[in-house]
């Protein structure tokens, strides 16, 4: 079969995607994570939600490279390596969900699931008992099974990792590394399955700059912003855009 590639339009939605995928970089180099949270509902106002997830995951796959040598110094392998088993399991679950369900169901999960997320970080739930070898799988599988089906694998193992206690440095760097693995289980899956189009790559290829400019912007306000302003900031954004994928699903 002959590959194709298409350009990107690029009208009104291309450039509102690509301020959004600058604004959610900065919040990825800034705390290491909450990107996808911010891309993909607002992507999937523009786009299909399938189309949605796995351009998120290409755009925060490549656009993170420039991390992994902080990521493998720093992360805490011993809790990342059985969080990314688990979500091998649950990756290609999600992605049945995904490939079966409604697009506009799938959009109200994808809000309700990032309000949830604001709320708890809000509140400042954590975790409680000891961290087990169980319950890392547990939330690695239900990280994974979030990863498939609506392109976000990060709240159930960020509010794990954050109820540990880590320092913020080996906290960034542990989820940073868990998406590395989480990124190629899953273009592993969608490519299997036989839904990955050349498209999504291209429009990605378009897009990873902005992410990659706003990665590095982030990365220099960690030193320069206090974790709370940083922190109020990202909960405000993914509330507009938890609610404004809700009334627009």
């Amino acid at each position: 079969m002959e590959t194709v590639f298409v350009l990107p339009e690029f009208d009104l939605a291309f450039w509102a995607s690509a301020l959004i995928i600058t604004v959610a970089g900065m919040v990825r180099g800034f705390s290491g994570f909450g990107s996808a949270l911010i891309m993909v509902p607002s992507l999937a106002l523009f786009y299909s939600p399938i189309s949605a997830v796995i351009c998120v995951i290409i755009i925060d796959g490549l656009g993170s490279l420039q991390m992994i040598p902080f990521a493998i110094r720093h992360s805490d392998k011993k809790t990342v390596i059985p969080l990314a088993i688990a979500a091998l399991i649950g990756i290609p679950l999600g992605a049945a969900m995904l490939l079966s369900i409604d697009a506009s169901i799938i959009k109200k999960v994808m809000a309700v699931f990032v309000l949830i997320f604001v709320v708890l970080i809000f509140k400042g739930w954590q975790l409680k008992g000891n961290r087990t070898f169980g319950t890392k799988m547990i939330a690695g599988f239900i990280s994974g099974l979030c990863s498939g089906s609506i392109g976000m694998a990060g709240p159930p193992v960020i509010l794990y990792l954050m109820s540990s206690g880590s320092n913020p440095q080996s906290l960034r760097a542990s989820i940073t590394l868990y998406f590395v693995f989480t990124t190629i289980i899953a273009m592993t899956t969608f490519v299997s399955a036989g839904v990955f189009e050349w498209s999504y790559l291209t429009i990605s290829v378009f897009f990873i700059p902005f992410f990659v400019f706003g990665v590095i912007l982030g990365g220099k306000l960690f030193h320069l912003a206090t974790p709370k302003i940083f922190k109020n900031i990202t909960l405000i954004l993914l509330s507009v855009v938890g609610i404004s994928t809700l009334i627009g699903s």
